[in-house]
């Protein structure tokens, strides 16, 4: 069943690519937009200044007669923009309700154009997502709430953008086979810190509440933009090789506002995942992930499998005690493994795992002597050997 669900998304993916680009002419998306309101024979549009990309004009088009022109942009705001003054005639006969804002991009059609509009894109979605909780947590005014349902559909909108060009990336990948090589990690946050102060309420205020928020952005990320099966959601959320943000090291309940909780997710970890899914081996790696197993034949004798069991990250520092990516179930309490300041092949600093906090995204070590923690910063990698 695995293997059918595989080849069905593979299928799928071949058949968009085929038809969505050519070398020559790039990759084409359209940004569609709404027409807010007129003021003084100007059309005021929901397109933004991410959406133009430097363009200085929107097309718009009737959605029932089809009819298009092109309307000169007067000035371009990071939330809206503003036409320049149309004729008072078209300004009277236009019914906004059924015109269509668009302006489209061209990327061109290569691994790394695509890798980089996609971290743009999660860049920008994090950048609403903030602007959607503040806006949540001032309260009430009718004008709030407008200005929260423009921007949640923004992000919406931007889903099914990023779902387009990253099944282009993907398809562009399906033979070279290295991921890994052009996409950068992906940094999804949430819009506010259900963690601090300003925004506690009761039942809401805790670690694991952050967490289920951020996973279902991250579930929704992997499933539909990189067409990962549901059951390999958790194996990448807890892998090792993801970065979890979820309650900041050494923070207490009212932590600073302007932090907010986020996973990272690495090139390396999706291109793992889409290999095992592609070999139909998920419940095998899982089954000896949750055995312990993580030095068994079948996982180091599979370089991308084994780096995504056994290859992490230091998150943080704090005093004599280190944060690490490693948690349930890709750790056991009491485990040694090393950090590596040089870099693959150096000589390690042991250290041995000791308080597990899977709601806050890491595990925390044992104390190190104070020369080693000197020497250790976050981002380091940490290995199994």
């Amino acid at each position: 069943m695995m293997r059918k669900a595989s080849a069905a998304a593979s299928s799928l993916l071949l058949l968009l690519g085929a038809v969505g680009a050519s070398a020559a002419s790039g990759f084409p998306i359209r940004m569609e937009g709404k027409i807010l309101r007129k003021s003084s024979d100007k059309l005021v549009l929901s397109l933004a200044e991410f959406e133009f990309s430097g363009q200085r004009e929107v097309r718009i088009r009737n959605r029932k007669t089809g009819e298009e022109m092109g309307i000169p942009m007067a000035s371009v705001y990071h939330d809206i923009s503003y036409t320049e003054p149309i004729s008072r005639k078209l300004s009277e006969s236009l019914d906004i309700g059924e015109w269509i804002p668009y302006v489209e991009w061209v990327i061109p059609d290569t691994p790394e154009a695509l890798g980089d509009r996609l971290t743009r894109i999660y860049e920008y979605q994090n950048e609403l997502r903030r602007e959607l909780g503040s806006a949540l947590l001032e309260g009430g005014d009718p004008e709030i709430k407008v200005t929260s349902r423009v921007t949640l559909n923004k992000i919406e909108k931007f889903h099914r953008i990023a779902s387009r060009i990253a099944r282009r990336f993907l398809f562009l990948m399906r033979e070279k086979d290295e991921v890994n090589r052009y996409l950068v990690p992906l940094k999804i946050e949430i819009g506010y810190n259900p963690l601090t102060s300003i925004s506690s309420r009761p039942g809401a205020s805790s670690a694991r509440d952050a967490r289920e928020v951020i996973y279902w952005e991250v579930h929704r990320v992997l499933t539909q933009h990189f067409q990962l099966d549901d059951s390999l959601v958790d194996t990448v959320f807890d892998a090792p090789t993801t970065i979890r943000r979820i309650r900041f090291v050494g923070a207490k309940e009212a932590s600073s506002p302007t932090e907010f909780p986020s996973v990272t997710i690495m090139g390396r970890s999706i291109h793992s995942a889409l290999y095992i899914q592609r070999q139909g081996f998920v419940r095998d790696v899982m089954r000896l992930v949750r055995l312990k197993r993580f030095s068994d034949p079948f996982i180091k004798d599979r370089l991308l499998v084994d780096r995504l069991v056994n290859e992490g990250t230091i998150v943080e520092v704090e005093g004599r005690k280190v944060a690490v990516t490693f948690i349930p179930p890709f750790m056991k309490k009491g485990e040694t493994l090393f950090i590596e300041p040089g870099g693959e092949g150096g000589k390690g600093i042991p250290i041995v795992l000791d308080i597990p906090l899977p709601a806050e995204g890491y595990t925390l070590t044992k104390e190190l002597p104070e020369d080693e923690i000197d020497r250790i910063r976050p981002g380091m990698p940490v290995v199994r050997r």
